[in-house]
């Protein structure tokens, strides 16, 4: 692509960075090289150079939610590779290996479906609420979802309802800020050479949903997806089969 090309094939370039799973950060950095040097070769040539804007929208969240799914490399093929979903199951395994604080992060992950960073957060109320909803009798989560750096700040919460007996602790376990991030080659030692990683668990909280009967728009809402196509394209997973019961035709 030629240089003056650039601002009109904007969108090819997003898509580039969605596909590589580079950082919405890092992309911005490389979006700013690449301006600086049109603008250098702009007045070299005595041309005019239109500038690439930043990704923003739909772009910069696709650029976002490819990224989390991003973990280590594969030691033999050097690629990119998606964490294992971390199960209640593996979760109780590794209770006994773990300090309390390491597990009680998992838990948080695991059953809230959240970000490291967000999990992180919960150690701050400036970036968590927990309400009760009247109508529907039941208690929620408030959540900022300071990654999601392309919406308007009222846009960046999400609300997750504790529905689930699982669930019934989590106030108890954020109000008490016993949880520590752990070490990912912790998580890999104790769990039988998983490729299990700080994402774990969000990548199994939607089949986690789904088993309790929960509805594909309220996960994905959960989840802090504006799209769909994104909960199921990163986190669905293709190896649990599924149906409700057919109904009798007549």
């Amino acid at each position: 692509t030629k240089i003056s090309d650039y601002s009109e094939n904007s969108k090819l370039i997003y898509n580039y960075f969605s596909k590589k799973k580079i950082s919405l950060n890092y992309s911005k950095r490389i979006i700013s090289l690449m301006n600086r040097w049109g603008k250098f070769k702009a007045r070299l040539n005595g041309s005019f150079y239109e500038e690439i804007k930043p990704p923003r929208g739909q772009f910069a969240s696709k650029i976002n939610d490819s990224q989390r799914t991003k973990v280590g490399k594969n030691s033999e093929l050097g690629v990119r590779v998606e964490s294992s979903p971390l199960t209640p199951e593996i979760l109780i395994k590794l209770k006994s290996t773990m300090t309390e604080e390491n597990y009680n992060w998992l838990y948080l992950s695991l059953w809230l479906g959240l970000r490291p960073t967000e999990v992180d957060n919960l150690m701050s109320e400036t970036y968590y609420k927990i309400k009760y909803d009247q109508k529907i009798k039941t208690k929620y989560v408030e959540i900022y979802q300071s990654k999601l750096t392309a919406l308007n700040e009222e846009n960046r919460w999400k609300k997750i309802p504790l529905i689930f007996k699982e669930q019934q602790t989590i106030e108890l376990v954020i109000k008490s800020k016993k949880f520590k991030r752990p070490l990912t080659k912790t998580l890999k030692k104790y769990s039988n050479d998983l490729n299990l990683t700080l994402y774990g668990g969000r990548k199994n909280f939607v089949d986690l949903c789904l088993d309790r009967n929960q509805d594909y728009l309220d996960i994905a809402a959960w989840m802090g997806h504006k799209d769909t196509k994104t909960t199921f394209k990163h986190y669905k997973r293709r190896d649990i089969i599924r149906f409700k019961p057919v109904k009798k035709v007549a």
